[in-house]
C-alpha cells in the first residue's frame, strides 16, 4: 500500500481532505523536508530581510491555534540596531541577538491585564462569539472561561506563555520553507527585557511577559544548512501504545 494510500484508507479523511492522494503526499513530504531542514543556527551576516516579507510571515503565522481563539500574545519584530544592542546584554550576550536581521519577542499577556474583567479580553470574547451580549458575557465566562477568573492571575498567566509556543513552532517553519536560518532562546532575563521595552514605551506598561524570543536572518555560511542531523534513538524519545 503506498504512502498516500495509507494517509487516505480512512473513508472519513477523503470525505473531510479536499486534495487528491498525490496532492497530499506531495505536501507530507514537502512539510517533512521543511522540518527535517530547521536547525539552530546563530551565526548570520548583516543582510536585513525586506520589511514586507517580515510582515507578511508574522500574518501567517498568527493563524496558529489558541484555546478558545484567544491569542493571548503580542509580537515585536526587532530590526533596529539601537534596540538589539540595547537588549544584548540580557540575553546573556548570545550574539545572534546583534548580528539577526531581526529579533522576534513573542510576548503574553499578564493576568492581571488578561481576564473576565479587563477590555482586552471582552473585545475578544465579544469579537469570537458573536452571539453573545454584553447581558450573557458574564455568565458564558463563569461557565466556559473559568481560568480567567481574576483572582488567579498567576494561572492566566502560565496559560498565555505556553499558547505561545504553538505560535513559535508556525514562525520557526515559515523561515526556514524560505530558506531563512532562525535560533529560539530561552535564555534572557525576563524583567530586564520587559522594564526596557516598557520604558522605551515600545510596550504598554503592566500588560506583558516575554513568553520566548528568537532570531532570524541569513546564514553567515551556507555549509551551515548542509549540517547533517544525526540520527536519534527513537526508542529513549517515544513509544506507542
Amino acid at each position: 500500500m503506498t504512502g498516500a494510500a495509507l494517509l487516505l484508507k480512512n473513508n472519513k479523511l477523503m470525505k473531510k481532505n479536499p486534495l487528491n492522494p498525490e496532492e497530499l503526499l506531495c505536501n507530507f513530504y514537502t512539510l517533512t523536508n521543511i522540518i527535517s531542514q530547521r536547525k539552530a543556527i546563530r551565526e548570520y551576516n548583516s543582510q536585513k530581510i525586506p520589511i514586507e516579507l517580515v510582515e507578511k510571515v508574522i500574518k501567517i503565522a498568527c493563524r496558529a491555534p489558541s484555546w478558545y481563539g484567544l491569542e493571548p500574545w503580542f509580537i515585536l519584530a526587532i530590526g533596529e540596531e539601537k534596540i538589539k544592542q540595547d537588549l544584548y546584554p540580557f540575553f546573556n550576550q548570545q550574539k545572534q541577538v546583534i548580528t539577526c536581521s531581526h529579533l522576534f519577542l513573542i510576548l503574553s499577556y499578564r493576568g492581571e491585564a488578561f481576564n473576565w474583567e479587563t477590555d482586552l479580553f471582552k473585545r475578544k470574547v465579544l469579537w469570537k462569539y458573536n452571539r453573545l451580549t454584553e447581558e450573557t458575557y458574564p455568565e458564558f465566562c463563569q461557565k466556559s472561561l473559568s481560568l480567567f477568573d481574576p483572582i488567579q492571575p498567576k494561572k492566566i498567566s502560565i496559560w498565555a506563555k505556553q499558547q505561545c509556543f504553538i505560535l513559535l513552532q508556525n514562525f520557526l517553519l515559515l523561515w526556514t520553507s524560505l530558506n531563512f536560518a532562525t535560533s529560539p532562546m530561552g535564555g534572557f532575563q525576563e524583567k530586564e527585557v520587559i522594564d526596557y521595552l516598557e520604558k522605551n514605551k515600545l510596550i504598554s506598561a503592566g500588560k506583558y511577559s516575554l513568553a520566548v524570543s528568537f532570531a532570524v536572518g541569513y546564514p553567515l555560511k551556507i555549509e551551515l544548512w548542509k549540517k547533517q542531523v544525526q540520527e536519534k534513538d527513537w526508542k529513549e524519545i517515544f513509544k506507542i501504545i
